[in-house]
């Protein structure tokens, strides 16, 4: 027998549901949708940044450059990416989650094709500094958007497999440049533009977005309580600021420095290593690719987040989770009618900002010291 409470947001199942159905079957058609939205959002996004990356010594030699020059172009995509997550998350939280994924796609393909075009170093500067915006929104408001369609107590495995689409895009950009760079390879100068030229196609997954994919039910269960209530005059006009008040601010500090030091370590290795390779004559980088552990990793371990039945209950694993796994895990209350503020750290964790998180937090904390390990282990 299957048994599903209805939450107080009309489309998201309660987080007291329980079913005997697999997982998978019980997200419905329009999470899943919005869930494919986001995922191969994510991987576009991961292959047009990645695959400069791996063609970054051709740019070096056609502008004359330095390598410190060179890699300036990927810091001034990443800083232009915190920017990007600012303003798509304000932008989502104002009209919407679904409008500012869809016309984040679109820049940062857009800008990602022209950067093929660039006619020297500065413009191609320029170029990918506003690829950067389009970088940082897709993530800020594609994460809310799934996690307020998904059912509260999977939203931790959501958050997890969505993670794990940054490292298939890095896998695909590694692929592409394997098979298709070595085709225009005879003229460097032509073959690094052909790889941005690519990059283009992602724009036309945002027709499938607008045409198939829900808006947020939690957004506009709130827009329409606003206007019952006429609380919307009261509404702060931008927020970013409630991040920062101070219910929220320790929070926001810690996200920050935990995605801010995870940022800095990751692309470090990550931008330089394709070309370490390069340099020491390695010609197949696609089987050299070292991030393909944590692929593996990144979608098998986020269904350690999903809930177990102990003594007939789900327990709520957050906090486990997240300590033996190390994914970010996202809890939400789907009873609950006011949106994350989808801005934090570029948009990387738009949940892990709220007052509701931190309260859980502590809460689970004191709940796991106070149970048995053996009741942890499968």
């Amino acid at each position: 027998m299957n048994t599903r409470a209805v939450s107080a947001v009309p489309g998201v199942v309660s987080d007291s549901a329980t079913s005997t159905l697999p997982w998978y079957r019980q997200v419905t058609r329009d999470q899943w949708r919005a869930f494919w939205a986001v995922f191969l959002g994510w991987i576009v996004d991961s292959f047009d940044f990645n695959i400069l990356a791996f063609i970054v010594v051709d740019i070096q030699k056609s502008f004359t450059i330095d390598r410190a020059l060179a890699g300036a172009l990927g810091t001034v995509t990443l800083i232009m990416r915190l920017v990007g997550g600012t303003l798509a998350g304000t932008a989502a939280d104002k009209w919407g989650r679904k409008l500012p994924l869809m016309l984040s796609v679109l820049w940062f393909s857009l800008f990602a094709f022209l950067s093929g075009f660039a006619p020297s170093y500065a413009v191609l500067f320029g170029i990918r500094a506003l690829f950067g915006l389009g970088m940082g929104g897709e993530w800020a408001a594609g994460m809310p958007l799934v996690l307020e369609h998904w059912p509260a107590r999977l939203r931790g495995l959501a958050s997890g497999l969505m993670l794990g689409g940054w490292y298939w895009g890095y896998l695909f950009a590694a692929a592409a440049f394997q098979f298709i760079y070595p085709l225009f390879s005879g003229t460097p100068d032509l073959a690094w533009r052909v790889m941005f030229w690519v990059c283009v196609i992602p724009a036309l997954f945002t027709f499938w977005i607008r045409a198939r994919v829900p808006e947020s039910p939690v957004w506009l269960e709130r827009q329409r309580l606003l206007k019952e209530t006429g609380a919307g005059a009261r509404e702060p006009k931008l927020s970013l600021l409630r991040i920062f008040q101070s219910d929220m601010i320790s929070t926001t500090i810690q996200t920050t420095l935990v995605i801010g030091s995870f940022m800095c370590i990751y692309y470090s290795l990550n931008f330089w290593y394709p070309t370490v390779l390069r340099d020491a004559g390695r010609t197949n980088l696609l089987a050299q690719d070292p991030f393909k552990g944590v692929k593996v990793g990144a979608i098998s371990y986020c269904f350690r987040s999903i809930p177990r039945p102990v003594d007939g209950d789900y327990i709520d694993t957050l906090i486990d989770a997240y300590q033996k796994t190390g994914l970010r895990i996202c809890e939400l209350e789907s009873a609950r009618v006011e949106p994350e503020p989808a801005i934090a750290g570029g948009g990387r964790v738009p949940a892990a900002i709220t007052p509701e998180y931190t309260k859980r937090r502590e809460e689970l904390r004191q709940w796991r010291l106070s149970v048995p390990l053996e009741r942890f282990i499968r």
